[in-house]
Protein backbone atom coordinates (compact mmCIF):
# COMPACT_ATOMS: atom_id res chain seq x y z
CA UNK A 1 0.00 0.00 0.00
CA UNK A 2 0.93 3.10 -1.02
CA UNK A 3 1.79 6.23 1.10
CA UNK A 4 -1.86 8.13 -0.21
CA UNK A 5 -4.10 4.64 -0.53
CA UNK A 6 -2.86 4.73 3.11
CA UNK A 7 -3.97 8.34 3.94
CA UNK A 8 -6.96 7.65 1.91
CA UNK A 9 -7.54 4.16 4.46
CA UNK A 10 -7.65 6.56 7.79
CA UNK A 11 -9.93 9.01 6.42
CA UNK A 12 -12.39 6.42 5.41
CA UNK A 13 -11.88 4.98 8.86
CA UNK A 14 -13.05 8.42 10.53
CA UNK A 15 -15.94 8.88 8.24
CA UNK A 16 -16.76 5.31 8.97
CA UNK A 17 -17.17 6.10 12.90
CA UNK A 18 -19.07 9.25 12.80
CA UNK A 19 -15.60 11.54 13.33
CA UNK A 20 -16.23 13.77 10.62
CA UNK A 21 -18.71 13.42 7.86
CA UNK A 22 -18.63 11.86 4.53
CA UNK A 23 -18.31 15.51 2.70
CA UNK A 24 -15.51 16.20 5.27
CA UNK A 25 -13.90 13.02 4.38
CA UNK A 26 -14.21 14.34 0.63
CA UNK A 27 -12.55 17.33 0.56
CA UNK A 28 -9.63 15.81 2.68
CA UNK A 29 -9.35 13.00 0.26
CA UNK A 30 -8.82 16.22 -2.52
CA UNK A 31 -6.35 17.70 -0.27
CA UNK A 32 -4.27 14.72 -0.54
CA UNK A 33 -1.30 14.87 -3.07
CA UNK A 34 -1.35 12.65 -6.19
CA UNK A 35 0.73 9.19 -5.56
CA UNK A 36 4.31 9.46 -5.55
CA UNK A 37 4.47 13.19 -4.50
CA UNK A 38 5.37 14.09 -1.60
CA UNK A 39 3.06 15.58 1.14
CA UNK A 40 3.30 19.83 1.61
CA UNK A 41 5.80 20.81 5.00
CA UNK A 42 3.89 20.53 8.34
CA UNK A 43 0.72 19.09 6.47
CA UNK A 44 -1.44 16.66 8.84
CA UNK A 45 -4.25 14.81 7.14
CA UNK A 46 -4.95 13.31 10.31
CA UNK A 47 -5.24 16.17 12.57
CA UNK A 48 -7.32 18.28 9.68
CA UNK A 49 -10.66 18.76 11.57
CA UNK A 50 -14.00 20.32 9.77
CA UNK A 51 -13.76 24.13 8.92
CA UNK A 52 -16.02 26.73 9.75
CA UNK A 53 -17.85 27.16 6.44
CA UNK A 54 -17.90 23.60 5.76
CA UNK A 55 -20.79 23.06 8.53
CA UNK A 56 -24.36 23.44 8.13
CA UNK A 57 -26.06 24.84 10.58
CA UNK A 58 -27.41 21.94 12.92
CA UNK A 59 -30.82 24.27 13.41
CA UNK A 60 -31.79 23.85 9.90
CA UNK A 61 -31.01 20.13 9.34
CA UNK A 62 -32.55 18.57 12.36
CA UNK A 63 -36.13 18.37 10.82
CA UNK A 64 -34.07 15.95 7.75
CA UNK A 65 -32.28 13.65 10.48
CA UNK A 66 -34.54 10.91 10.27
CA UNK A 67 -35.10 11.13 7.09
CA UNK A 68 -31.55 10.71 5.78
CA UNK A 69 -30.64 8.22 8.87
CA UNK A 70 -31.38 4.70 6.49
CA UNK A 71 -29.27 6.34 3.79
CA UNK A 72 -26.51 6.83 6.31
CA UNK A 73 -26.34 3.21 7.28
CA UNK A 74 -26.33 1.99 3.82
CA UNK A 75 -23.94 4.91 3.13
CA UNK A 76 -21.56 3.43 5.93
CA UNK A 77 -21.44 -0.08 3.98
CA UNK A 78 -19.97 1.58 1.02
CA UNK A 79 -17.60 3.02 2.72
CA UNK A 80 -16.69 -0.30 4.27
CA UNK A 81 -16.03 -1.36 0.53
CA UNK A 82 -14.07 1.41 -0.31
CA UNK A 83 -11.45 0.61 2.50
CA UNK A 84 -11.46 -2.30 1.23
CA UNK A 85 -10.41 -0.78 -2.29
CA UNK A 86 -8.13 1.46 -0.64
CA UNK A 87 -6.26 -1.72 0.53
CA UNK A 88 -5.83 -3.54 -2.81
CA UNK A 89 -5.44 -0.27 -5.06
CA UNK A 90 -7.73 1.88 -6.87
CA UNK A 91 -8.46 2.95 -10.57
CA UNK A 92 -6.60 5.24 -12.70
CA UNK A 93 -7.85 8.77 -13.80
CA UNK A 94 -9.35 9.33 -16.93
CA UNK A 95 -7.61 9.51 -19.90
CA UNK A 96 -8.00 9.46 -23.12
CA UNK A 97 -11.42 8.49 -23.29
CA UNK A 98 -13.34 10.41 -20.03
CA UNK A 99 -16.84 8.86 -20.00
CA UNK A 100 -18.71 5.90 -19.38
CA UNK A 101 -16.23 5.08 -16.60
CA UNK A 102 -15.86 4.34 -12.82
CA UNK A 103 -13.26 5.86 -11.19
CA UNK A 104 -12.27 4.95 -7.25
CA UNK A 105 -9.66 7.22 -5.44
CA UNK A 106 -8.14 8.87 -8.62
CA UNK A 107 -6.48 12.14 -9.20
CA UNK A 108 -6.82 13.26 -12.59
CA UNK A 109 -6.89 16.08 -15.13
CA UNK A 110 -9.04 15.06 -18.19
CA UNK A 111 -8.46 16.54 -21.70
CA UNK A 112 -9.95 19.78 -22.38
CA UNK A 113 -10.77 21.77 -25.64
CA UNK A 114 -13.56 22.59 -27.95
CA UNK A 115 -16.50 19.90 -28.49
CA UNK A 116 -15.01 18.18 -25.45
CA UNK A 117 -17.58 16.00 -23.47
CA UNK A 118 -17.09 14.53 -20.07
CA UNK A 119 -20.00 12.16 -19.34
CA UNK A 120 -21.72 9.11 -18.03
CA UNK A 121 -18.86 9.11 -15.28
CA UNK A 122 -18.77 7.81 -11.86
CA UNK A 123 -16.48 8.78 -9.10
CA UNK A 124 -15.79 7.77 -5.67
CA UNK A 125 -14.03 9.20 -3.54
CA UNK A 126 -12.46 11.13 -6.38
CA UNK A 127 -11.23 14.41 -7.43
CA UNK A 128 -11.36 15.73 -10.75
CA UNK A 129 -9.50 19.45 -11.94
CA UNK A 130 -8.93 21.50 -14.29
CA UNK A 131 -11.88 20.98 -16.79
CA UNK A 132 -12.32 23.36 -19.66
CA UNK A 133 -15.08 22.49 -22.06
CA UNK A 134 -16.34 24.69 -24.99
CA UNK A 135 -19.04 23.61 -27.19
CA UNK A 136 -19.71 20.57 -24.89
CA UNK A 137 -20.33 19.16 -22.11
CA UNK A 138 -19.94 17.84 -18.78
CA UNK A 139 -23.14 15.34 -18.12
CA UNK A 140 -25.29 11.89 -16.43
CA UNK A 141 -22.14 12.20 -14.03
CA UNK A 142 -22.15 10.79 -10.41
CA UNK A 143 -19.75 11.89 -7.95
CA UNK A 144 -19.88 10.08 -4.36
CA UNK A 145 -17.48 11.40 -1.67
CA UNK A 146 -15.37 13.30 -4.14
CA UNK A 147 -14.27 16.64 -6.05
CA UNK A 148 -14.46 18.21 -9.01
CA UNK A 149 -12.31 22.05 -9.59
CA UNK A 150 -11.73 24.62 -11.52
CA UNK A 151 -14.12 23.37 -14.33
CA UNK A 152 -14.70 26.55 -17.06
CA UNK A 153 -17.71 25.95 -19.57
CA UNK A 154 -18.29 28.21 -22.39
CA UNK A 155 -21.26 27.41 -24.93
CA UNK A 156 -21.88 24.66 -23.62
CA UNK A 157 -23.59 22.37 -20.29
CA UNK A 158 -23.73 21.09 -17.28
CA UNK A 159 -26.21 18.83 -16.83
CA UNK A 160 -27.94 15.43 -15.55
CA UNK A 161 -25.69 14.93 -12.47
CA UNK A 162 -26.03 13.37 -9.16
CA UNK A 163 -23.32 14.77 -6.65
CA UNK A 164 -23.43 13.12 -3.23
CA UNK A 165 -21.19 14.22 0.24
CA UNK A 166 -18.95 15.71 -2.26
CA UNK A 167 -17.73 19.10 -3.49
CA UNK A 168 -17.90 21.61 -7.00
CA UNK A 169 -15.76 24.13 -6.62
CA UNK A 170 -14.58 27.16 -8.55
CA UNK A 171 -17.03 26.45 -11.40
CA UNK A 172 -17.76 28.90 -13.77
CA UNK A 173 -20.71 29.57 -16.63
CA UNK A 174 -20.64 31.56 -19.47
CA UNK A 175 -23.39 31.94 -21.71
CA UNK A 176 -24.05 27.81 -20.38
CA UNK A 177 -26.69 25.79 -18.85
CA UNK A 178 -26.33 23.95 -16.06
CA UNK A 179 -29.59 22.14 -15.58
CA UNK A 180 -30.68 19.02 -13.53
CA UNK A 181 -28.24 18.88 -10.73
CA UNK A 182 -29.08 17.09 -7.55
CA UNK A 183 -26.64 17.94 -4.57
CA UNK A 184 -27.36 16.16 -1.26
CA UNK A 185 -25.12 17.11 1.62
CA UNK A 186 -22.51 18.86 -0.52
CA UNK A 187 -20.62 22.08 -1.19
CA UNK A 188 -20.61 24.54 -4.07
CA UNK A 189 -18.36 27.59 -4.27
CA UNK A 190 -16.54 30.06 -5.76
CA UNK A 191 -19.32 29.84 -8.74
CA UNK A 192 -19.85 32.39 -11.50
CA UNK A 193 -22.60 32.68 -13.79
CA UNK A 194 -22.13 35.09 -16.18
CA UNK A 195 -23.12 35.70 -20.06
CA UNK A 196 -27.01 35.11 -19.94
CA UNK A 197 -26.22 31.42 -18.37
CA UNK A 198 -28.96 29.69 -16.68
CA UNK A 199 -29.33 27.59 -13.59
CA UNK A 200 -32.13 25.69 -13.74
CA UNK A 201 -33.40 22.20 -11.79
CA UNK A 202 -30.96 22.60 -9.13
CA UNK A 203 -32.09 20.71 -6.27
CA UNK A 204 -29.94 21.18 -3.02
CA UNK A 205 -29.90 19.20 0.30
CA UNK A 206 -28.42 20.07 3.02
CA UNK A 207 -25.30 21.89 1.57
CA UNK A 208 -23.41 24.59 1.39
CA UNK A 209 -23.46 27.22 -1.12
CA UNK A 210 -20.86 29.83 -1.05
CA UNK A 211 -19.44 32.80 -3.46
CA UNK A 212 -22.15 32.67 -5.52
CA UNK A 213 -22.02 35.44 -8.46
CA UNK A 214 -24.56 35.68 -10.96
CA UNK A 215 -24.72 38.37 -13.39
CA UNK A 216 -24.93 39.30 -17.05
CA UNK A 217 -28.68 38.77 -17.60
CA UNK A 218 -28.50 35.28 -16.28
CA UNK A 219 -31.27 33.19 -15.11
CA UNK A 220 -31.99 30.98 -11.90
CA UNK A 221 -35.07 28.79 -12.33
CA UNK A 222 -36.63 26.43 -11.22
CA UNK A 223 -34.45 25.50 -8.04
CA UNK A 224 -35.48 24.00 -4.35
CA UNK A 225 -32.82 24.70 -2.12
CA UNK A 226 -33.77 22.94 1.26
CA UNK A 227 -32.09 22.88 4.44
CA UNK A 228 -28.80 24.58 3.11
CA UNK A 229 -26.28 27.39 4.18
CA UNK A 230 -26.09 30.15 1.49
CA UNK A 231 -23.69 32.86 2.14
CA UNK A 232 -21.59 35.58 0.18
CA UNK A 233 -24.12 35.63 -2.85
CA UNK A 234 -24.14 38.27 -5.20
CA UNK A 235 -26.91 38.43 -8.27
CA UNK A 236 -26.71 41.48 -10.64
CA UNK A 237 -29.00 42.51 -13.06
CA UNK A 238 -30.29 38.86 -13.25
CA UNK A 239 -33.40 36.77 -12.22
CA UNK A 240 -34.63 34.57 -9.85
CA UNK A 241 -38.20 32.58 -11.80
CA UNK A 242 -39.84 29.37 -9.91
CA UNK A 243 -37.48 29.39 -7.10
CA UNK A 244 -37.87 27.93 -3.65
CA UNK A 245 -35.74 27.77 -0.68
CA UNK A 246 -36.94 25.61 2.70
CA UNK A 247 -35.44 25.70 5.92
CA UNK A 248 -32.30 27.65 4.96
CA UNK A 249 -29.75 30.58 6.15
CA UNK A 250 -28.91 33.18 4.00
CA UNK A 251 -26.19 35.55 4.90
CA UNK A 252 -23.97 38.35 2.72
CA UNK A 253 -26.17 38.28 0.48
CA UNK A 254 -26.41 41.44 -1.90
CA UNK A 255 -28.84 41.64 -4.89
CA UNK A 256 -28.78 44.46 -7.59
CA UNK A 257 -31.15 45.31 -10.16
CA UNK A 258 -32.77 41.89 -10.35
CA UNK A 259 -36.13 40.44 -10.70
CA UNK A 260 -38.17 37.84 -8.30
CA UNK A 261 -41.24 36.06 -10.20
CA UNK A 262 -42.66 33.18 -8.14
CA UNK A 263 -40.09 32.75 -5.79
CA UNK A 264 -41.04 30.89 -1.54
CA UNK A 265 -38.72 31.62 0.64
CA UNK A 266 -40.20 29.25 3.56
CA UNK A 267 -38.33 29.28 7.16
CA UNK A 268 -35.67 30.96 6.38
CA UNK A 269 -33.46 33.64 8.35
CA UNK A 270 -31.47 36.51 5.89
CA UNK A 271 -28.81 38.37 7.80
CA UNK A 272 -26.50 41.13 6.33
CA UNK A 273 -28.57 41.33 2.88
CA UNK A 274 -29.12 44.36 0.65
CA UNK A 275 -32.53 44.14 -2.02
CA UNK A 276 -31.49 47.25 -4.03
CA UNK A 277 -33.89 48.16 -7.04
CA UNK A 278 -35.26 44.75 -7.16
CA UNK A 279 -38.65 43.94 -8.47
CA UNK A 280 -40.64 41.25 -6.80
CA UNK A 281 -43.78 39.49 -8.72
CA UNK A 282 -45.84 37.08 -6.68
CA UNK A 283 -43.12 36.52 -4.21
CA UNK A 284 -43.60 34.55 -0.93
CA UNK A 285 -41.84 34.82 2.83
CA UNK A 286 -42.95 32.54 5.64
CA UNK A 287 -40.35 32.37 8.15
CA UNK A 288 -42.13 29.93 10.96
CA UNK A 289 -44.73 29.93 13.35
CA UNK A 290 -44.73 31.47 17.24
CA UNK A 291 -40.92 30.52 18.44
CA UNK A 292 -39.62 28.88 15.55
CA UNK A 293 -40.38 32.25 13.98
CA UNK A 294 -37.21 33.87 11.64
CA UNK A 295 -37.32 36.23 9.27
CA UNK A 296 -34.63 39.15 8.35
CA UNK A 297 -31.64 40.46 10.43
CA UNK A 298 -29.36 43.38 9.53
CA UNK A 299 -31.39 43.63 6.18
CA UNK A 300 -31.92 46.95 3.92
CA UNK A 301 -35.07 46.37 1.11
CA UNK A 302 -33.89 49.95 -1.12
CA UNK A 303 -35.76 51.32 -4.28
CA UNK A 304 -37.36 48.30 -4.51
CA UNK A 305 -40.92 47.19 -6.05
CA UNK A 306 -43.34 45.09 -4.16
CA UNK A 307 -45.63 43.85 -6.68
CA UNK A 308 -48.14 40.97 -5.29
CA UNK A 309 -45.92 39.88 -2.14
CA UNK A 310 -46.56 38.56 0.54
CA UNK A 311 -44.68 38.70 4.38
CA UNK A 312 -45.99 36.20 6.42
CA UNK A 313 -44.90 35.30 10.07
CA UNK A 314 -41.61 37.20 9.81
CA UNK A 315 -39.04 38.67 12.59
CA UNK A 316 -38.02 41.78 11.70
CA UNK A 317 -34.27 43.23 13.16
CA UNK A 318 -32.32 45.96 12.21
CA UNK A 319 -34.27 46.23 8.87
CA UNK A 320 -34.49 49.45 6.52
CA UNK A 321 -37.32 50.07 4.52
CA UNK A 322 -36.25 53.46 1.97
CA UNK A 323 -38.17 54.28 -1.16
CA UNK A 324 -40.27 51.34 -1.98
CA UNK A 325 -43.51 50.64 -4.04
CA UNK A 326 -45.65 48.30 -2.22
CA UNK A 327 -48.54 48.25 -4.32
CA UNK A 328 -50.34 44.83 -3.40
CA UNK A 329 -47.86 44.09 -0.91
CA UNK A 330 -49.33 41.93 2.32
CA UNK A 331 -47.84 41.48 5.52
CA UNK A 332 -49.44 39.72 8.43
CA UNK A 333 -47.92 38.47 11.77
CA UNK A 334 -44.69 40.14 11.93
CA UNK A 335 -42.19 41.10 14.57
CA UNK A 336 -40.80 44.23 14.61
CA UNK A 337 -37.48 45.30 16.20
CA UNK A 338 -35.77 48.78 15.45
CA UNK A 339 -36.99 49.14 11.71
CA UNK A 340 -35.98 52.14 10.15
CA UNK A 341 -38.53 53.48 7.32
CA UNK A 342 -37.87 56.22 5.07
CA UNK A 343 -39.64 57.63 2.22
CA UNK A 344 -43.13 54.99 2.72
CA UNK A 345 -46.10 56.19 4.60
CA UNK A 346 -47.92 53.98 3.25
CA UNK A 347 -45.32 50.93 4.10
CA UNK A 348 -45.67 53.00 7.39
CA UNK A 349 -49.60 52.44 7.82
CA UNK A 350 -49.58 48.96 6.88
CA UNK A 351 -47.18 47.91 9.73
CA UNK A 352 -48.44 50.05 12.10
CA UNK A 353 -52.22 48.32 11.00
CA UNK A 354 -50.86 44.59 10.31
CA UNK A 355 -47.75 43.45 12.77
Amino acid sequence: MNPRQEEIRKILELSQKGTITPEQAAELIDALPPAGEPPKEGASTADAGPTEDEHIHHGFRQGFQQEHRSRREGFGEWIGRMIQQSISGGDAGPGSNPSSNQFNLSHSEPPRGSGFTYSGNELNMSSVRRIQIEQGEFSGNELNMSSVSEVSIRNGAFKDCEINASSIKELQLDHATAVGLELDASSLKETSIDGESTLEGLKAQGCAIKELAVSGASRLKDNHWKASQISEVSIRASVLEAFETEASQLTEIAVQQSKFSRVMLRAFRFKETRFDRCEFDEVLFTAGERWRKQGFAETRFENCRLTRTRFTDCRFQDVTFRNLDVTGLEIHGLELSDITIDGNAELERLLKNRA
